[in-house]
């Protein structure tokens, strides 16, 4: 296994792709017990498609996305985790679980995620943005594991004196399979009138 991160890493680093926004998870509202870790490698597909009426070009635009993720439990309920793709992405966030209840699971998320991002005309933007997912999940059986994600995030674009901001909503409904697999389908509205879509699955290591 130790290979195989180094090798990712590697690849991560050398990445130079145009910067997407990544909206996978690959995460039930569970939390990892105190001092476990875990891996995951994530592969997805990215579609961004203007629906603007001001838009008179609409593009559709699909990017094939990599991650690596690591998670680790904190105690009290708390989990903290640290993700890179492939697209460049750089995102630390933190989850807390709010309620168990039999095999209902409902935690709450923060994260921040940085990405440098060069638009076809070369332009390049320092793009952060904050990211408040509400996680629920049900244990159906040893094998299975629903979950549902609404969320929010804002983003910020910023190049030099120029700064924008954008709202966007959206909701990922995904699977775990025998603790070791994830697949997962995500759609977000930005205000601005641009969607996006993403499909993935996942592998858990640990």
């Amino acid at each position: 296994m130790p290979n195989n991160l180094s090798l990712l890493l590697i690849l991560l680093l050398l990445s130079s792709t145009s910067a997407c926004i990544n909206i996978s998870s690959f995460e039930t509202a569970e939390v990892l017990p105190e001092g476990e870790s875990r891996f995951h490698i994530g592969f997805s597909d990215y579609s961004g498609t203007s629906i603007s009426a001001e838009s008179k070009n609409r593009k559709r635009q699909i990017w094939p996305n990599v991650e690596l993720g690591y998670h680790r439990g904190l105690g009290q309920e708390w989990e903290w985790g640290l993700n890179l793709t492939l697209v460049g992405t750089f995102e630390s966030s933190i989850k807390k679980r709010l309620l168990k209840n039999g095999d209902f699971s409902l935690a709450l998320g923060n994260s921040l995620s940085y990405v440098y991002y060069r638009t076809e005309n070369a332009d390049f933007f320092n793009l952060w943005d904050y990211h408040i997912p509400l996680y629920m999940s049900y244990r159906w059986s040893e094998m299975l594991t629903f979950y549902a994600n609404p969320q929010y995030i804002s983003r910020w674009f910023l190049n030099g004196q120029r700064q924008m901001r954008s709202d966007w909503g959206g909701l990922t409904l995904g699977t775990v399979i025998y603790e070791r697999f994830a697949t997962e389908a995500s759609y977000l509205r930005s205000t601005s009138g641009i969607e996006s879509f993403q499909i993935g699955l996942a592998i858990f290591l640990k």
